[in-house]
């Protein structure tokens, strides 16, 4: 058997055994979820990476995420990474301490096919797969999208990249070129050993629809990358496409949408021999992985549809506006921002706070109602924050996050009164903890740390 089919009889292996993979830039996005996934979800045979390029790259400013309808996304990162010498260093510590059970497929993106080389050989002691982002339709010129599109230059990429490793490596396709079977034939005819697609479609522009401001921020004329259940039928019909171009003996990633069984039933359908699941992480709380994933794997392998029964569905992540009505400052950068209205919430839950063309941040909620915010200013985001005055409007997004855990009733156990010792702007948390923990009986002591030993 050649080494190329050797190769591919893993992926058909994984097919029946762990059919399901993570998709770059999308939860496993460093060494912590990585191993976090691995040891939770034993149906996810392949897990996939961030892309790294060569030099450390900031992306773009927040927000980077949208969400324009139940689970219909768009994103714009831009290639967010540490660059190559710190992502080998992290994931090879996984590694070396034989902490995964599934593939660790490797992106990369290079802006040329020496920079591919060269990533390769960074990390050719870490990865198990290699896939290069040939796709990603919101980076900077010469990575992504721009050099997917011509097939004679993802030969020439792929052929140069196959003389750095016997590694298995997969091209991963990008939708929005008019000539996808000649891509990914070229691809395969470069030394490509698989076919990961597709990545986002668009880019669109997404405006928040109070203030008609665009939500995202990048040099790509602030549009993102569409991603979840409206591109769909767009990555099935591609699947196919690919398929037909490329036989039945090269594997295939395939992602786009999918969430239930009968999704992932027509990917398997399409042609993917992996599947590929991103977006639907956002409608699934942590503490349901393992049964979600049970059941989509049932589905997978009976025909049936019960994984859905995990989701939440809702939209997350839409804008409401809110007036400012306070604005309180005090020693060390830290403000108390006070808005008209409220927001319901248990303690250590929080919500977005955004505001058009400077930024979006997470903070936790000092105040139900009036609505409270204490925040530290820090950067560019919080200066503008703590620049709005009485009658600006700001935006948020949320409730997100778990609330804290609650001690035993003072009636029902030994503990009768608690202390809650907090920090800087964990201060935020300590109010609504302490009222819920008095309200049935308990005795509550707060005790805070300042900035400077102030207390």
């Amino acid at each position: 058997m050649s080494e190329n089919k050797d190769k591919r009889l893993v992926i058909k292996v994984l097919r029946e055994t762990a059919p399901f993979a993570t998709v770059s830039g999308v939860l496993t996005t460093g060494a912590g979820m990585i191993e976090e996934i691995d040891r939770r979800i034993a149906q996810i045979g392949i897990i996939t990476t961030k892309s790294y390029q060569v030099r450390k790259n900031l992306g773009n400013r927040e927000p980077i995420l949208v969400e324009a309808a139940p689970g219909c996304f768009g994103n714009a990162v831009g290639l967010r990474n540490p660059g190559m010498a710190q992502g080998a260093a992290e994931l090879s510590s996984l590694k070396s301490r034989r902490m995964l059970r599934a593939l660790l497929n490797v992106s990369l993106a290079g802006s040329s096919p020496e920079e591919f080389a060269e990533l390769i050989r960074c990390f050719k002691g870490t990865a198990d797969i290699f896939e290069l982002n040939l796709s990603c339709p919101h980076a900077e010129g010469g990575y992504g999208m721009s050099i997917g599109t011509d097939p004679k230059t993802v030969e020439k990429y792929l052929s140069h990249a196959r003389k750095e490793t016997n590694l298995p490596i997969f091209a991963k396709l990008t939708p929005n070129t008019n000539c996808l079977k000649e891509i990914a034939k070229a691809a395969v005819a470069g030394g490509a050993d698989g076919l990961s697609l597709i990545n986002t479609a668009g880019p669109e522009l997404f405006l928040e629809p109070y203030s008609k401001k665009p939500i995202l921020r990048n040099n790509k004329d602030n549009r993102g990358g569409k991603s979840g259940a409206w591109i769909r039928e767009t990555a099935l019909k591609c699947v196919r496409t690919v398929r037909d171009a490329v036989g039945p003996d090269i594997p295939i990633i395939g992602m786009g949408g999918v969430s239930t069984g009968t999704e992932a039933i027509e990917m398997r359908n399409a042609g993917a021999d992996i599947i590929g699941l991103g977006s639907v992480f956002a409608s699934l709380h942590p503490r349901d992985w393992e049964a979600y994933f049970e059941s989509l794997y049932a589905d997978l392998k009976t025909g049936t549809d019960t994984s859905f029964r995990y989701l939440d569905v809702k939209r997350r992540m839409e804008y409401a506006p809110y007036r400012v009505s306070r604005i309180e400052r005090y020693s060390g950068g830290y403000f108390l921002l006070e808005l008209s209205g409220s927001l319901s919430y248990r303690p250590s839950e929080f919500a977005f706070l955004w505001l058009p063309g400077a930024g979006e941040k997470p903070f936790s909620i000092a105040r139900e109602e009036p609505l409270t915010f204490f925040i530290r200013e820090k950067g560019e985001t919080t200066a503008a924050f703590a620049a709005l005055a009485p009658g600006d409007i700001i935006y948020i997004r949320g409730i997100y996050g778990a609330a804290a855990p609650s001690v035993p009733d003072a009636q029902d156990g030994d503990i009768k009164r608690i202390i809650i010792a907090a920090g800087g702007t964990g201060l935020a948390v300590a109010p609504k903890l302490a009222e819920e923990h008095f309200l049935k009986g308990t005795e509550v002591s707060v005790y805070y740390g300042g900035p400077g030993g102030e207390g």
